[in-house]
């Protein structure tokens, strides 16, 4: 016998069925790997999805949509079973449409059609093109917010209507010519390096900045008193003003003067304003007759070596409160304005103010908004009384008391 035919002791001899039948044993302990892929059932459901969608204007039909095609992909949820589960994702008027039409809603691609046709919006492709080219991008938003935007706007087309170079042209033009200048339109082929790109040129302008212009800005002195930038209220110069004039009238009373009184702090007369002197006993307003009515007086002296001579100011001798006194007539005062000595007056004898604020025109053609104190008074003009409102400026020192063309016209003069 050869001896490639000889059978060793190490050796088992099998038939040609004895090797079929252990060939076929270690194919069956050995099955062949399954293809990598979704390990979950196809008989997931929508009992752990906490989307929900209630029918409301406010809500997005598609953002609800988009998230059960998510959840539906990832649980493995089955058309038959999605279409059943669907009801349980459905809140308020929703619920109530899906009962009345869930009898011809057989598949789960009829459901989401019409949940869109009932509840998405219904705007025609030239609604949409209105809506996108209204506005163009500003230099206060984001580039990647403005192209999300328009992108989401353009989403309302038909499927397939534009391709994705015709809304990159449409999208590109609306940009800031401050991008467009950076960014050349054939360097771009597609919405990515057109946001990586926009992403490197706004981080440039963020480094152009300069940080300490804003802080320079906010660092500025402003007065307390006139309002205005670039000083403070104790280099301010109207405050200074305002104090020497304030100061002037008591240095000119004569020493003899304020011996024959008793003056106070607060002590003013009420017709002219002249520091330590009452109404009565006033050497200016005491001579000034108490019956006269004339609207005003003229000075009679012309000096004929020149065509311009000054005449005195009309004055009204009035009385409000049982205190006599005299009222400049001012016709270049819209509103009658009460001055310091009448303000005192008026809250010495209970008077109601009303607080409120009003823009002041001043001689320089300046306006300046001031905190002021309304009240309505009468004003006894010979026999007859006026009632009239005047308004007070609390901060004013040592004005004088106006009637406004307001107090002519209750007068019926004007």
């Amino acid at each position: 016998m050869p001896e490639d035919n000889v059978v060793g002791p190490n050796m088992i001899a099998l038939t040609n069925e004895k090797f079929q039948q252990l060939l076929q044993g270690f194919r069956g302990t050995n099955p062949a790997p399954t293809v990598a892929g979704n390990n979950f059932p196809a008989s997931g459901n929508f009992s752990k999805c906490q989307t929900r969608f209630d029918g409301k204007p406010t809500s997005d039909v598609n953002a609800f949509i988009d998230g059960l095609e998510v959840y539906k992909n990832c649980v493995n949820v089955s058309d038959e079973n999605a279409v059943r589960g669907l009801p349980m994702l459905l809140d308020g008027f929703a619920a109530s449409w899906y009962q009345g039409v869930k009898a011809t809603v057989t598949t789960w691609d009829e459901a989401l059609t019409l949940l869109r046709s009932t509840f998405g919006a219904r705007k025609p492709p030239h609604r949409v093109y209105r809506e996108l080219f209204a506005k163009e991008q500003d230099n206060k938003v984001a580039t990647n917010v403005f192209v999300c935007k328009a992108r989401a706007i353009l989403s309302h087309l038909p499927a397939g209507t534009l391709s994705e170079e015709i809304q990159l042209d449409m999208v590109y033009g609306l940009l800031n010519v401050r991008i467009r200048e950076r960014i050349p339109r054939d360097k771009v082929t597609s919405f990515t390096e057109l946001l990586d790109m926009a992403r490197g040129v706004e981080e440039t302008f963020a480094e152009k900045r300069d940080p300490t212009s804003e802080a320079k800005t906010a660092t500025i002195a402003r007065c307390a008193y006139c309002k205005n930038a670039g000083h403070t209220k104790e280099d301010c110069q109207k405050l200074a003003k305002r104090n020497s004039s304030a100061a002037t009238p008591t240095k000119a009373v004569a020493p003899k003067e304020i011996a024959k009184t008793t003056p106070s702090s607060t002590l003013k007369c009420f017709g002219c304003g002249k520091v330590g002197y009452t109404i009565t006993n006033c050497p200016q307003c005491s001579s000034t007759p108490g019956s006269s009515t004339s609207f005003c007086t003229f000075n009679p002296k012309k000096n004929n070596d020149t065509l311009v001579y000054p005449r005195s100011r009309p004055l009204f001798s009035i009385n409000i409160l049982g205190a006599q006194g005299t009222g400049l007539i001012d016709t270049a005062a819209k509103q009658s304005v009460a001055g310091e000595t009448l303000y005192q007056l008026l809250k010495s004898k209970g008077q109601v103010f009303t607080k409120d604020t009003m823009t002041i025109k001043l001689a320089d053609g300046s306006g300046k908004c001031e905190n002021i104190l309304v009240a309505r008074v009468s004003v006894g003009l010979a026999d007859r009384v006026i009632s009239t409102t005047f308004i007070v400026l609390p901060e004013a020192t040592n004005n004088n008391t106006l009637l406004g063309i307001d107090f002519l016209q209750d007068a019926g003069i004007s």
